[in-house]
């Protein structure tokens, strides 16, 4: 949520406060509760789609060996920025 909130900030130079990120997202089905009332991680595809919804970000789910791949690339482009 914080990073969520980041990203608002930047675009719009404002965002909603994190507790009211946070109960869209559960409403969205982005955490979901568990038997003991703890929440267990972020579930991607609600969140994925309450960011598109709500916020007007464009945001996807990308399958490990892409999100590894694209990683990979970025750092590389990291490394040669800064051995120019």
């Amino acid at each position: 949520m914080a990073s969520l909130r980041m990203v608002l900030l930047h675009r719009d130079g404002h965002a909603p406060p994190l507790m009211k990120l946070l109960h869209g997202v559960r409403r969205a089905g982005g955490y979901l509760e568990q038997a003991d009332g703890s929440v267990k991680g972020l579930v991607y595809a609600p969140f994925v789609e309450y960011v598109r919804d709500h916020h007007g970000l464009h945001a996807q789910i990308r399958p490990t060996q892409e999100w590894r791949k694209a990683l990979a690339d970025a750092a590389q482009r990291w490394a040669d920025h800064w051995t120019e």
